[in-house]
């Protein structure tokens, strides 16, 4: 060969591996002629430099492995140790370690140089996985942080490490909020795999709702109808989505009750609030709250009084409870109004219509005039007796 450039010249050697060859280079100069030099080559076998497959590339079907080119002969084990093929390439059809001998196409190379590859091939690195579940949604109640990631990796090689998105490194996630987490997994070749998780939680108010009717539905109850009638409550709560699983009613009289509907009787007159908290199957609760009002309408009319200023029955004073509006007139025996309250705390002194003494014994008739808490009207007439 001649070559322009002395001052590097390649030669392909492939055809004269494990020989010692001597090459023979002509240098030709301008003046005065040409030279020769005379070089001694030890040509070397292959090495094994060949890299038999990308160690993340996970077997995941049937598959090709194949040797390197300009080989005399081939041997393939599989991972029992049984020869399975004797060409470059073989046909596999499961994961496992494969071994290749090959001889390099070479005389000269003898079986000393006999070159081996091992094919590792692992199952595809996989991840499943099982994540918190309350009913259907992944955190318990809205805010909470009861969620759960909990992940099992196989395939690949030798152990694996992890790196959530929250910075954590170990396999598993606990005491989670609702939200999106991402997972890196790498095995011993370095070889990575991905995957990404959304944890979801219930709505605002998570979707449970406390709610109760009052049967009778009235604004005010009389006192001893319902000492008869007791009052009921009926629970009317909703949960979109678990159920509905403890009930708690609490009255303002000191009365309680565990039963998703209860009943009530009110010993005395007054505003009571009645309050019910629920709690859902996943815990998640909500209270709701009513005032019932309890009243009764009474009214007592004396019949006589004795104004003698002992402060013992001094003036006719009608008394009575659940009454709204109030009027009493008095009249004497000809008919002739001389006394109005409208106050149920002041009553006719007996005085007369100088008010400043007191009337003459006898019979007085009166007029009562009164409007109810529950807005009914009534009217009382009779007779009050003056005793001196």
């Amino acid at each position: 060969m001649t070559y322009a450039d002395w001052n590097t010249v390649t030669l392909d050697l492939s055809n004269y591996q494990g020989q010692q060859i001597t090459a023979v280079f002509r240098v030709e100069w301008c003046l005065p002629g040409p030279d020769w030099a005379y070089v001694l080559l030890d040509v070397d076998c292959p090495i094994n430099t060949f890299e038999p497959r990308d160690p993340c590339a996970s077997f995941i079907g049937p598959e090709t492995l194949c040797g390197p080119d300009n080989m005399s002969s081939y041997l393939w084990y599989d991972p029992s140790g049984t020869v399975v093929g004797n060409n470059q390439c073989l046909d596999i059809n499961a994961p496992g370690a494969y071994v290749l001998e090959a001889m390099p196409d070479d005389v000269e190379c003898t079986s000393a140089s006999l070159l081996t590859f091992n094919y590792s091939i692992d199952p595809p690195l996989n991840i499943s996985y099982l994540v918190s579940n309350y009913n259907g949604i992944n955190i318990s109640c809205n805010g909470n942080s009861d969620g759960a990631i909990d992940l099992s990796v196989n395939g690949g090689s030798g152990s694996y490490s992890y790196l959530w998105s929250n910075g954590s490194t170990t396999e598993d996630l606990n005491s989670l909020s609702a939200g999106t987490y991402s997972v890196t997994v790498t095995d011993a070749n370095s070889c990575t795999i991905f995957a990404d998780f959304i944890l979801t939680e219930p709505v605002l108010g998570n979707g449970i709702k406390a709610e109760f009717n009052v049967i009778p539905e009235l604004s005010i109850h009389h006192l001893y109808e319902q000492m008869d009638n007791p009052i009921f409550f009926i629970d009317k709560s909703v949960d979109v989505y678990t159920s509905i699983t403890k009930w708690f009613w609490e009255f303002e009289d000191g009365f309680t009750s565990n039963e998703q509907d209860t009943k009530h009787t009110f010993e005395n007159i007054g505003d009571f609030n009645i309050t019910l908290a629920i709690e859902n199957l996943n815990g998640c609760m909500d209270t709701t709250a009513k005032r019932v009002i309890i009243n009764e309408f009474l009214l007592y009319i004396p019949n006589s009084f004795t104004p003698q200023g002992d402060k013992i029955n001094d003036s006719f004073l009608p008394k009575g409870i659940g009454i709204k509006e109030y009027e009493l007139k008095i009249y004497n025996r000809w008919g002739k109004h001389f006394f109005t309250s409208n106050n149920l705390n002041i009553g006719w002194n007996g005085t007369a219509n100088k008010k400043d003494k007191i009337a003459q014994i006898g019979v007085y008739v009166y007029l009562i005039n009164v409007t109810d808490v529950f807005g009914e009207k009534h009217t009382y007439r009779g007779q009050v007796t003056l005793i001196k």
